[in-house]
């Protein structure tokens, strides 16, 4: 898939960000909950994924709000 076919589907990115949104969320539960049960291991596996979810929920709303700017701008 091009850049310019990937950046198109505004649709698409704001539905991934609503999902990564909500992965980002159950691996903060889950990193909180490892951490009080003394699972350390696992917490930071879930923490590691937490921030990933989050950095790919910034990209994915990037895309969404830099598409939404360039319609609005012509």
């Amino acid at each position: 898939m091009k850049k310019d076919e990937k950046d198109d589907n505004r649709d698409l990115h704001t539905f991934a960000s609503f999902v990564h949104g909500s992965l980002f969320s159950l691996h903060t539960l889950g990193f909180v909950y490892n951490l009080k049960r003394g699972n350390y291991k696992t917490a930071i596996f879930h923490g590691g994924a937490a921030m990933f979810d989050l950095i790919c929920t910034k990209e994915h709303l990037d895309v969404t709000r830099n598409k939404k700017d360039k319609v609005e701008k012509k």
